[in-house]
């Protein structure tokens, strides 16, 4: 080489020994926090059984504080929008007695193949689900009971099914006369539709009404979910009752008066023993029984009897054996009454009667 010039160095064409020691360690570590991660991913995902249980865990709790649009929030949704709105709010159900309380979680199995569901196609896919099995106190401090609830795995993750035994349920009433219905003072409709109303867990305070004010029923409890169905039996309110009453006695009234003939007399009238003196009888205080059906589009059919009691002396007119005259006797008359009761734009009560 020229005098002052340095010789050309090449290139190594591969890393000296120590180099590519160092880049094989570099490439087998970050290998390991490959690894490393996906191991800590798959660690802290939950199990599908946490899942159910935080699940199931939050809609107990909203039930217990009365947080309806909470619980809602981890049920299915409802296929059609709930006749009673009002009843699925915080604002109502938190003041709804019994529900329930320091619910404990006790069991979980879990389908994947999924549940047949009731009235379900057979044919349709079904959705992994589970039983979820519940030790609960019916409202704080009540009785402890058992339920299971049933979830469903959504696309939204696991919500509680409509037909849980926890779930959203209905009154279990059974109308047996036209009016409106109310559940803790909401939602008045008519009775067959209240029977439908979708409601969370607890003790509902029941009330009826008779548009025409005839019927009456005392205010009761019906608690969800229930077993045996609740027979919603209207009665006769007072003041339909004395009015019935007074027009009855009127009619014996009249038909006494009549010598036992007309169309006041009812259906069966029968006079008094032959050996009361007709002159002498006077009708007792008696009780009349009174029975209502259900309301018809006009009016309602009603029966009225009355065991009559009459006082008086006897007469042996007719008779001339074991007869002693002038003494004081006791009959009865077996009145029976049958027709319509309508109630008028007015709110006044008109009674019909059959003619025999």
């Amino acid at each position: 080489p020229a005098l002052g010039r340095a010789a050309p160095v090449r290139a190594p064409t591969r890393p000296p020994r120590r180099r590519a020691l160092v880049l094989a360690a570099v490439a087998a570590g970050l290998a390991i926090a490959a690894v490393g991660t996906v191991l800590i991913v798959n660690a802290t995902r939950p199990t599908d059984e946490e899942l159910i249980r935080a699940a199931a865990a939050a809609y107990l709790q909203a039930l217990e504080q009365g947080d309806a649009e909470t619980a809602l929030a981890h049920t299915a949704p409802l296929a059609e929008d709930p006749q009673c709105p009002a009843l699925l709010t915080s604002a109502v159900y938190g003041d709804v007695a019994g529900r329930p309380s320091q619910a404990e979680i006790v069991a979980v199995d879990i389908y994947e193949g999924g549940i047949v569901r009731p009235n379900q196609d057979p044919d349709a896919p079904r959705l992994p689900a589970a039983y979820v099995g519940v030790v609960y106190e019916q409202g704080e401090g009540g009785r402890v009971r058992s339920a299971e609830l049933t979830l469903e795995k959504s696309e939204e993750g696991w919500v509680v099914a409509h037909d849980s035994a926890l779930g959203l349920g209905t009154p279990n009433l059974t109308p047996v006369s036209e009016g409106e219905v109310t559940l803790n003072g909401e939602c008045g409709t008519d009775t067959d539709l209240a029977l439908l109303a979708r409601v969370l867990p607890g003790t509902y305070e029941v009330a009826y009404h008779d548009p025409t004010n005839v019927l009456i029923v005392d205010p009761f409890e019906v608690t969800v979910p229930n077993g045996s169905p609740i027979t919603i039996q209207p009665k006769a309110s007072p003041d339909v009752l004395a009015q019935v009453e007074a027009q009855v006695k009127d009619w014996i009234t009249m038909c006494i008066s009549a010598g036992y003939v007309g169309d006041t007399c009812g259906v069966v009238p029968v006079a008094p023993s032959t050996y009361l003196d007709p002159a002498t009888a006077v009708a007792e205080p008696s009780e009349v029984r009174i029975g209502l059906e259900p309301a018809l589009r006009i009016g309602r059919g009603y029966t009225a009897s009355v065991d009559q009691e009459f006082t008086g002396t006897t007469t042996c007119e007719g008779l001339t054996r074991n007869c002693v005259a002038g003494v004081p006797g006791r009959a009865v008359v077996f009145f029976t009454f049958r027709g319509e009761l309508v109630v008028d734009d007015d709110g006044v009560i008109i009674l019909t009667t059959d003619i025999p």
